[in-house]
């Protein structure tokens, strides 16, 4: 469960700053261009009464994750409302990654090859010159359409991409266990549990795209 340790801080909670709409090139010479976010998705900060309203808070950690001097966790969390919530909005899940993540990332950076345009959902940058593409999917039925769509991306962007190792990760929010041996079709990609990723997250205040590879692996 989250709370508010310190009221006085509380109303400097509200808006954080992301990487986001900028094109691939600028994301990769670290030419950025910063987007507002709001720190709450489901706006469970009532500043005027420095509290938490519970029934609202979805666990996702970002109050406490940002402002640990002014929220407290005490490792009670529901993962059924942060997955209800991700379901609901997949691309929320890419927004609190960035958010969560240390290593420089971005989300819906476009790059253009073939006369056409794509855009990446996420990508995250772990120097020297590693990359990591992230796609999501909702369940294991739609793990060949992720998987389709970050090979689409690329293919577009092997210009920019070509002095980089890359690796592919497509993050589950409803894993089915039963697709463990299907998922050894794509051994070039590593799946991650999005429940998994939360509790790596929330317990060991994992901010770290190895290791949370590491902790969340399906």
């Amino acid at each position: 469960m989250f709370t508010v340790s310190n009221d006085k801080k509380i109303n400097q909670l509200g808006i954080t700053k992301i990487v986001k709409n900028i094109n691939l090139v600028d994301f990769l010479n670290e030419v950025y261009s910063y987007s507002d976010n709001i720190l709450c998705p489901s706006h469970a900060i009532d500043i005027s009464n420095a509290s938490i309203i519970q029934n609202k808070c979805i666990s996702c950690g970002l109050c406490w994750l940002l402002t640990n001097d002014v929220i407290s966790f005490d490792q009670n969390y529901n993962e059924n409302d942060f997955m209800d919530f991700c379901k609901k909005n997949k691309m929320f899940l890419y927004a609190w990654l960035t958010l969560v993540l240390k290593e420089c990332s971005g989300i819906e950076i476009s790059s253009s090859g073939y006369s056409r345009t794509k855009r990446i959902p996420l990508i995250v940058s772990e120097k020297p010159h590693l990359i990591h593409i992230i796609s999501v999917c909702l369940s294991s039925k739609n793990i060949e359409k992720a998987y389709a769509e970050i090979d689409d991306t690329i293919d577009l962007s092997k210009t920019e991409l070509r002095s980089y190792s890359i690796k592919k990760i497509i993050i589950i929010v409803d894993f089915d266990e039963e697709y463990l041996t299907f998922l050894n079709n794509f051994q070039d990609c590593i799946f991650l549990d999005a429940k998994k990723v939360l509790k790596s997250v929330l317990l060991n205040n994992c901010r770290s795209i190895s290791k949370l590879i590491n902790l969340s692996e399906c």
